[in-house]
């Protein structure tokens, strides 16, 4: 084969060849080729030593931290037809708490009337039950007053009774006295008579009148043991007159308390029957104030059972979090905390927003918004995923969108930022597979638990 020998310059710069000069590569491209070849090396070198920020990606959506203000179902409370629906219930409508939505009728047409004739004899029998209550209070102190009254005649028995046992005994004392000088004088005339001094009769006189005392003193001992039993026997009398009189007040005060006993069983039975009269018709009003996400496609007179949902509101609410799913190896990388002691910080893409995401340099990108973690999850869902909520960061100047534009259910991209590290170490660990890794505070609080464990 026949080789071309090279074109030397000053041949390319013949006139012959001017179209091959046009063609020509400058010189100074050629120099810049040179210097890129030079750069690129140095800059790979480089960006070895470049910090990098680690970070846990995690998608989910947007909720309410909150459980009360997230979509709730209104149910049916009792079975029967739809009645009543509030004009314009459709779905994106706006409710405010307590607002009627429908009404739900018992389908039994009869049940009404049976219930309209029990509650009119209940009220009856509750009239007549009163009218007792009211005759048998009438009677409790009407025996109260009997009771007050023989307490007084007893007592007023009791006190003469007294009084004439003191009389007697003021007797027994003079009786005492007078036999005790009758005894006295007939021993002196006897020892008058025995000197012959005193005559027989005199004598004999002074015997008979200590005899007579003596009668008079033990009949006023008699009286006196009269007088005591008597006093007993009425303070006895007194005791059973009291008794008697208690016991006719606990006869009266029982029938009187079992009658205001059927008062109050009267007035539950008509609070019964209130209470199933109120369920013919039962109203279906918002729990909450919000918007009606979706209605379960009923019209008038459907009939509907018990527990059965009727729509779905969301709350008008401007609580907001997020909840993003992180795989089972980055829990432990997501509940630990930052160097400081505050939670780790997550930056959030809202579907909808544009952003562009550099997960190494969160400080350049744009479009994303910051938060704190609150809650992990202490047990999976099932598949290995940990929810994670998240709360907006105070201390990020960008604020969340308002909740009429980020709404529920909003998907979510969130990136958990994790410790610093060189983009060398970072792209050694993305090559081998390992896993992120925890702060040396971390590890070091860590190890201390594990030898206080140790020592117990």
């Amino acid at each position: 084969m026949t080789t071309i020998p090279p074109l030397s310059t000053r041949a390319i710069q013949s006139p012959e060849l001017a179209s091959l000069q046009l063609a020509r590569t400058s010189r100074w491209l050629h120099r810049l080729a040179k210097i890129l070849c030079l750069l690129l090396p140095v800059s790979l070198a480089s960006l070895v030593l470049v910090p990098w920020q680690q970070s846990v990606l995690g998608t989910g959506r947007v909720i309410t931290y909150d459980p009360i203000h997230r979509t709730q179902e209104v149910d049916a409370p009792i079975s029967g037809r739809i009645v009543n629906i509030r004009e314009g219930l459709v779905e994106g409508t706006r409710v405010h708490k307590g607002d009627l939505l429908m009404e739900i009728e018992v389908i039994d047409p009869m049940l009404r009337f049976q219930l309209d004739e029990q509650m009119a004899a209940t009220r009856r029998k509750l009239e007549t039950e009163k009218t007792i209550v009211e005759a048998y209070a009438q009677q409790v102190e009407a025996a109260m007053t009997i009771r007050d009254l023989t307490i007084a005649s007893q007592d007023g028995y009791v006190k003469s009774t007294r009084e004439k046992l003191q009389a007697e005994e003021q007797k027994v004392i003079q009786a005492e006295a007078a036999y005790d000088q009758a005894e006295k004088d007939r021993l002196r005339r006897k020892e008058l008579f025995e000197k012959k001094v005193e005559s027989r009769y005199e004598w004999e006189l002074s015997e008979r009148k200590a005899a007579e005392e003596q009668a008079k003193l033990k009949q006023s001992r008699f009286l006196l043991e009269s007088a005591r039993t008597e006093l007993s026997a009425k303070m006895a009398e007194r005791d059973y007159k009291i008794r008697e009189a208690d016991a006719k007040i606990d006869s009266v005060r029982a029938i009187y308390e079992k009658s205001k006993g059927d008062v109050a069983s009267s007035e539950k039975e008509i609070a019964d029957i209130k209470g199933k009269q109120t369920l013919q018709v039962q109203a279906v009003t918002a729990p909450i104030d919000g918007f009606v996400l979706r209605l379960m496609g009923f019209q008038g007179g459907t009939i509907v059972s018990a527990g059965r949902p009727l729509l779905e509101l969301v709350p008008a609410t401007i609580d907001r979090a997020v909840e993003i799913k992180i795989h089972g190896n980055d829990v432990p990388l997501a509940a630990s905390r930052n160097a400081d002691g505050t939670a780790r910080k997550v930056r959030l893409q809202f579907e909808g927003w544009p952003a562009v995401q550099f997960s190494g340099w969160p400080s350049v990108a744009v479009g994303t918004f910051g938060g704190r973690i609150a809650v992990v999850d202490s047990t999976d869902d099932g598949m290995g995923k940990f929810r994670v909520l998240v709360l907006p960061d105070p201390d990020d100047p960008h604020e969340w969108p308002t909740s009429e534009v980020l709404r529920q259910g909003v998907r979510v991209n969130g990136w958990v930022l994790l410790d610093k590290v060189l983009l060398g170490q970072e792209l050694w660990r993305q090559l081998n597979g390992f896993p992120p890794v925890v702060s040396s505070t971390e590890q070091a609080k860590f190890k201390e638990d594990k030898l206080l464990r140790g020592k117990k």
